[in-house]
């Protein structure tokens, strides 16, 4: 890290391991921490990076369970810092349109022979979505904005995967707690201001 830091321009004093969160605190520099470790590790480095007073971008799965995952939204909101979930197509924004148009019953879909077929076109702005999802971070940090995919996102996913697989051990339907309308669990939507 630090190698390629230097080729970069980086300070050595600015580069900072997962295992020197305690260090980082003092670095007001340092507003967001991206964890991209494996699922397992997650959720100490979320709630380390909180403890740190950062906000926090993770990679998903957010946790490998629901408790987990309640656990680092905890953190981040003791820490009064931004959990969110690297949903990364969620800011990419030809599906945006796609999902505004489907939602708004502008898609038409016919079927013929069990076939589904639709045609769209969409015109927009092929942008990074992964650049997209790191501006639109900055942008809530920065207006004190609570992000699309927040923890409480990642914890859905959670809580719906634990379903899942108590489903197919017992053989039995799961009952969860009915939502009560789309995109119940994410932010404000995003505009192209906030990308």
């Amino acid at each position: 890290m630090r190698v390629i830091a230097a080729q970069d321009g980086v300070p050595r004093e600015a580069c900072y391991g997962y295992g020197e969160m305690a260090r980082l605190r003092g670095n007001a520099a340092v507003q967001v921490v991206y964890v991209v470790l494996p699922n397992s590790l997650h959720r100490d480095a979320v709630i380390q990076a909180a403890e740190a007073c950062k906000h926090v971008l993770c990679e998903k799965p957010m946790a490998t369970s629901p408790d987990e995952a309640r656990e680092m939204i905890e953190a981040c909101r003791r820490a009064d810092r931004k959990p969110m979930i690297a949903y990364r197509c969620q800011y990419e924004l030809a599906k945006r349109e796609l999902a505004r148009r489907a939602r708004g019953g502008e898609l038409v879909i016919s079927r013929r022979d069990g076939e589904a077929a639709a045609k769209i076109e969409l015109n927009v702005s092929a942008k990074n979505q992964f650049s997209l999802e790191m501006d639109h971070m900055a942008f809530c940090v920065r207006n004190d904005v609570e992000p699309r995919s927040p923890g409480e996102e990642g914890l859905r996913d959670q809580i719906l995967m634990a379903a899942i697989y108590r489903s197919a051990q017992t053989g039995q339907a799961v009952s969860l707690e009915p939502v009560s309308r789309p995109d119940a669990f994410r932010g404000p939507s995003l505009t192209e201001r906030s990308t």
